[in-house]
């Protein structure tokens, strides 16, 4: 019970698919701690209409997800200010991580690859990124598939994306936005799309009701 998780991401914002990776590792009896390390940079839909910032994600997930996923599960800033998640990690095994500690980095079974290639990396003595005292091991854990269902579109069947949930926002497509979250957390769908400033689209009457007028 002494693995700390590195779960390295942008979560512009937080989706089904963070959450269900977070929970899995949360309910690992083998793991302590999972650092869900978020990255600064704000993201935005295509027509800019909504902006998520990372202060805009540490909330969702504090206020809306951490009480399905527990106490193991803490938030930090991305070390040195850094947006790619994998350099994210590497800086955190190299500045933060103490002898003693054990980590790995968040994967899913079904695709280890990523995780594998980290560990192996930070094996020691051979490893390029060896740190003395610092082990890291290579501990994926299963995962429900995270795939949209229920929509009204063409994507259905496609893995939950933050950029198709940013595109929802900025459409005011409630419906369609649902399909993003968690099911745990589907009951906030109004605070949360409200927060992240989910664009409320206006009517436009035909021009003939105008003309009535």
């Amino acid at each position: 019970g002494n693995i700390i998780a590195l779960f390295p991401g942008g979560f512009k914002p937080p989706h089904a698919g963070h959450f269900e990776l977070a929970k899995r590792y949360a309910q690992d009896p083998q793991v302590s701690k999972v650092l869900m390390l978020i990255g600064p940079t704000t993201r935005s839909s295509q027509d800019g209409a909504v902006r998520i910032t990372k202060e805009s994600s540490i909330h969702i997930i504090s206020e809306f997800y951490k009480q399905f996923l527990g106490d193991k599960v803490v938030l930090e800033d991305s070390p040195g200010g850094e947006e790619n998640p994998m350099r994210a990690a590497y800086k955190w095994i190299e500045e933060v991580a103490q002898p003693g500690e054990i980590y790995t980095l968040a994967a899913s079974s079904k695709d280890p690859k990523r995780a594998q290639m980290f560990a192996g990396s930070h094996k020691c003595p051979e490893g390029k990124y060896c740190k003395e005292g610092v082990e890291v091991v290579v501990h994926p854990v299963d995962t429900k598939a995270t795939i949209y269902k229920g929509r009204t579109d063409e994507l259905n069947g496609r893995e939950i994306s933050a950029s198709i949930m940013r595109e929802d926002l900025a459409n005011g497509d409630k419906e369609n936005f649902i399909t993003n979250l968690p099911p745990e957390a589907r009951s906030y769908i109004g605070e949360i799309f409200d927060y992240l400033g989910g664009v409320v689209k206006k009517t436009t009457l035909p021009q003939s009701s105008l003309d009535d007028e």
